[in-house]
């Protein structure tokens, strides 16, 4: 399943929190990639989005350092890489 923002995986998070209450866990945060159907090809075309890849790269070394992700490394992991328009109705 794709999705374009990151607000569709709202319901997904909200379980996983409620999960982690029931576990005792603390949530560490989410490594999310809303349309990563596109990052491949977007790549391939020469995209400048290398500071997606670097962020998730830190986001990794924030959870095992301090137990969590910093919510500002992770907007650049979620960030748009595309317009909505152009992601419904692609140009061939």
């Amino acid at each position: 399943m794709n999705f374009f923002t990151q607000r569709n995986f709202d319901l997904l998070i909200d379980q996983i929190k409620a999960l982690c209450i029931h576990a005792e866990r603390d949530f560490a945060g989410a490594l999310l990639r809303p349309h990563g159907v596109i990052v491949k090809s977007m790549k391939a075309r020469g995209a400048d989005i290398n500071d997606i890849f670097e962020a998730a790269k830190e986001a990794s070394k924030q959870l095992i350092n301090d137990g969590k992700m910093n919510p500002e490394t992770l907007k650049v992991v979620c960030r748009e890489i595309i317009p909505l328009e152009s992601y419904i109705s692609p140009q061939t």
